[in-house]
């Protein structure tokens, strides 16, 4: 039976964030992340299943208790911690006309306030720690070939991983000067040169699997063992596995 917080979690991501807000795509997959991890936590803690998740879950007890567990067992900064209270505040809102009786709750929620953080200084790779990182890939089969480019892109780009997510064939262009349409945050479009030594590396990618092709043009530009488009969390893996080694 499908419950009412998978129904108004349905509205919440479905409908009011792109209809009544109009947010953007990248907008919507962040608080849909959040989300995954809600149940998440809801499951391993709480023992309440996804499919059994109802509004009653959703207390600020149980809030509180999940942003401490996104520091201590999934290791987040604080700034990711605000990120995912941002979200729960946005479907608050959007529950307190779906479900007035649970008004009191919510203003409660809503009342949990972000915590303060220094922003860390930014650190970087050198260009021999670049080298050393792109040198772990094995580019001999189709998914090395994959995961190069994925880290060639970030590491010579500084695109998000919600942006690696979303290109399609189309976005790249390889004439002179070669260069790849970015679909960034809020819908916005930028062009982001295409470093000389890669276009040959690109050419031969999208040859092979015959993305230069007219008819392919709208294809995902990396896609998964499934043949499917990756999700933001499918390039998580791949590229905290490389940093990790």
């Amino acid at each position: 039976m499908t419950t009412n917080f998978a129904v108004g979690l349905h509205k919440f991501l479905v409908n009011y964030l792109p209809s009544q807000k109009g947010c953007s795509p990248n907008t919507i997959e962040t608080y849909r992340y959040s989300f995954i991890f809600f149940l998440r936590f809801l499951s391993d803690v709480k023992g309440v299943k996804p499919d059994s998740v109802s509004i009653a879950e959703l207390t600020r007890k149980n809030v509180l208790e999940f942003l401490e567990w996104l520091e201590t067992e999934r290791g987040i900064c604080a700034s990711t911690r605000n990120q995912r209270l941002a979200a729960i505040f946005s479907f608050c809102r959007f529950l307190l006309s779906e479900f007035p009786e649970y008004i009191v709750e919510y203003q409660s929620i809503l009342s949990i306030p972000f915590k303060r953080h220094e922003e860390p200084p930014i650190s970087y790779l050198t260009k021999d720690g670049m080298r050393l990182l792109l040198s772990t890939v094995d580019t001999h089969d189709a998914a090395g070939e994959r995961d190069f480019l994925i880290l060639s892109f970030f590491l010579s780009m500084g695109l998000r991983v919600s942006e690696i997510a979303v290109m399609i064939a189309n976005d790249v262009f390889l004439g002179k000067p070669s260069k790849v349409l970015i679909h960034g945050k809020g819908s916005k479009l930028r062009y982001v040169p295409l470093a000389a030594e890669l276009v040959p590396f690109v050419r031969g990618y999208m040859a092979r699997r015959k993305l230069d092709r007219p008819e392919n043009l709208t294809n995902p530009l990396f896609i998964n063992h499934m043949g499917m488009s990756f999700s933001r969390q499918g390039i998580d893996l791949h590229y905290f596995q490389f940093e990790e080694d």
